[in-house]
């Protein structure tokens, strides 16, 4: 009977053990988290915390989820990978072995180094506990600050408003979601935060939080102006967690470096999910790809190559959705202009619509697209079979700039 250990039980864990049951009914498997809970749906932690969905929502699968695809659900943290014995230890000193082991440990919220970071009413948004924590104290707080102006902040200041919290977003950067959004695309979500009544704060940070018996109560920005605040939430990143790799022999540089079996440098042991370091189809060179649907594709991936069945993993891009408000909100590949980049764009920013889409030898390598009641799911879809076709498209290329466009007909010659 072989034995399947998997760290961490995020979408591409529970996915990759929800696999392995299909693949190997005779299996042991467990899976082994630092957090108390089996799976939950971690981005719909935000609607907590205005009562749109209870916990018992988030647990899609069922508390009992392990139970019934027959899995050991371990709590405990892995402070260490002994690949050389086929074990990992725990932070008490339990030992699990393993013939086949899968990372999927995920990440770990950054945390700003600054005084008063340890005044009750400043926290994380990143766990089931996390979310519990600030809906408790939204329902009490008058003034919410929210550090980092990055995806998870644009999906929980609407919760936060719906609550009847006054909300300030603090970015250190010159536009909203610095890494995904451009200057046109930001500004349209800036407007959105504003007219719905948040406060946004664009090149600023952080100079220290201020309290009063021992809660937080004024945070102060390094150009000396002060915010009222009865509540700060930490969205400033995510930083894969992989600390307990160390001292092993797996191969790591900002995440886990694997291979198109999504293989580390260790024969038994994969990655999968936020960890993966994986070759950027677009980008030419290894990557970290935080996304949910990724790490869902991945765990099962993973799941097949450890149980002996060989498969490849599919290219990877940079992939990304997100509603704010009633503003949806796709981007796929390169979404920042360079001189060799060819550009089409079209800006209606009253209407909040916005699409733009980058070329290279007359290849589709990157799009931006903000509009409103947009098929997300299908458009990232598209958007990623364009991309990775590598086709040169043909001379109606610049229908793409029309809301209702047909990406299949980009690989039809003009009749």
């Amino acid at each position: 009977m072989k034995r399947y250990l998997i760290i961490g039980s995020g979408p591409a864990g529970a996915k990759a053990a929800e696999s392995l049951r299909k693949l190997d009914g005779e299996g042991k498997i467990s899976v082994v988290t630092d957090e108390r809970y089996p799976y939950y749906r971690r981005e719909h932690l935000g609607r907590l915390i205005s009562g749109d969905e209870s916990e018992e929502d988030l647990f899609e699968k069922g508390r009992d989820f392990y139970k019934k695809i027959a899995a050991d659900f371990i709590e405990g943290k892995v402070v260490k990978v002994s690949s050389g014995k086929n074990e990992v230890t725990l932070v008490d000193g339990r030992t699990l072995g393993y013939d086949s082991l899968l990372i999927a440990s995920g990440g770990k919220p950054i945390i700003l180094p600054c005084p008063g970071i340890e005044l009750g009413g400043v926290s994380t948004f990143y766990t089931l506990d996390d979310a519990r924590r600030v809906s408790t104290l939204a329902r009490e707080a008058k003034n919410v600050a929210i550090i980092g102006g990055g995806t998870i902040a644009m999906k929980i200041i609407p919760y936060l408003r719906k609550v009847g919290a006054n909300a300030s977003v603090v970015e250190k950067a010159n536009r909203l979601c610095p890494d995904i959004l451009d200057d046109k695309a930001s500004k349209i979500v800036e407007q959105k935060l504003k007219t719905e009544g948040t406060r946004v704060w664009l090149n600023s940070e952080v100079a220290e939080f201020q309290g009063a018996n021992g809660r937080v109560r004024t945070l102060v920005l390094k150009n000396g102006e002060k915010l009222p605040c009865d509540m700060a939430i930490m969205t400033i990143g995510i930083r894969p967690s992989i600390e307990f790799l160390k001292d092993s022999e797996v191969k790591t540089d900002r995440g886990v470096i694997v291979d198109e079996y999504l293989r580390t440098n260790v024969s038994n042991i994969f990655a999968a999910g936020d960890v993966v370091q994986a070759f950027d189809a677009v980008l030419l060179e290894l990557r970290l790809h935080p996304s949910w649907s990724y790490a869902e594709e991945q765990g099962e991936i993973a799941a097949y190559n450890m149980a002996g069945f060989e498969r490849e993993t599919k290219a990877v891009i940079s992939l990304f959705s997100m509603a704010v408000y009633d503003i949806d909100i796709v981007a796929a590949g390169i979404t920042r202009s360079e001189d060799e980049f060819e550009e089409l764009s079209v800006a209606y920013l009253k209407q909040d619509i916005y699409r733009k889409f980058l070329l290279q030898d007359n290849r589709l390598i990157g799009a931006l697209i903000v509009g409103r009641k947009l098929n997300r799911p299908l458009l990232k879809q598209q958007i990623r079979q364009t991309i990775l076709s590598k086709n040169a498209l043909y001379a109606r290329k610049t229908d793409l700039l029309k809301e209702d466009f047909n990406f299949h007909s980009l690989f039809e010659p003009d009749v």
